[in-house]
């Protein structure tokens, strides 16, 4: 057998647990959504073949220091849609509404304010009734809460099916 030779340095390089961005900065760039957290104009988000879902945003009416979410299914669509509104409070997201449209409630609407917002990023889940009316994932998006108040942000499912056009 041959002999080899290890080096082995003196002195290892000291461990650097420092942060190099700050959880704000995090949550603000987490791209775990399809779409960047400043949502403009209007497009599609979700469009596998079986889903689809829109974005639109327009002025707000209730005044510049408040932001509007509203969930919008299509007229032809009779199983509830959710959106699920989050924000984030010491690293963890925390639930602070829920949008709900089923059956012919075809429109569910909140408004919210920066302090609703306490990080000023909110994470919304999207879901959708599935088999046995248990809830099915659609997406999550984050958008920025300063960003977008004074405006309306609706979401549109217009299509839950592969059977629909």
């Amino acid at each position: 057998m041959s002999e080899q030779n290890f080096e082995i340095p003196d002195k290892p390089e000291p461990a650097n647990y420092a942060a190099a961005v700050s959880l704000e900065e995090r949550l603000r760039d987490d791209n775990r959504g399809e779409l960047d957290p400043q949502l403009e104009g209007s497009g599609t988000f979700v469009d596998n073949g079986w889903d689809r879902w829109h974005w639109l945003i327009s002025p707000g009416s209730k005044g510049p220091g408040v932001l509007t979410l509203q969930l919008t299914m299509a007229q032809h669509l009779t199983w509830w849609k959710r959106i699920e509104v989050s924000t984030s409070l010491f690293g963890s997201w925390f639930n602070i509404r829920r949008l709900e449209t089923a059956n012919s409630t075809k429109t569910a609407t909140v408004d919210l304010t920066a302090i609703d917002a306490q990080s000023g990023t909110l994470k919304l889940d999207f879901w959708k009734a599935g088999p046995f009316n248990i809830g099915s994932y659609v997406a999550t998006l984050v958008i920025d809460v300063p960003s977008h108040l004074g405006k309306n942000v609706q979401f549109l499912c217009s299509r839950d099916s592969y059977t629909q056009p």
